[in-house]
């Protein structure tokens, strides 16, 4: 399993900061969504995949966005399928 860096948009600052090393089951690609187990509660969030960097001499960068948690993303019916 591939190990990434997981870069979460900082909205105030405009700009993407460390949140988390992790192993997933393979390096996401835009658009797709992740979930995550975050926080002093381990309340599951669920992410999405905005840009991912490759590089040769350190771990990927996954910079994602925080879109809402779990609960609340699939009790809304998935308002991101029209």
């Amino acid at each position: 399993m591939p190990k990434v860096c997981l870069m979460e948009f900082d909205r105030e600052a405009r700009h993407f900061q460390f949140l988390a090393e992790v192993e997933l089951s393979s390096v996401p690609t835009k658009g797709d969504k992740v979930t995550l187990n975050i926080g002093e509660e381990q309340e599951g969030f669920v992410f999405e995949v905005y840009d991912v960097h490759y590089t040769d001499h350190s771990l990927t960068d996954v910079n994602i966005i925080r879109i809402s948690n779990v609960n609340d993303y699939f009790s809304s019916r998935f308002p991101d399928i029209v």
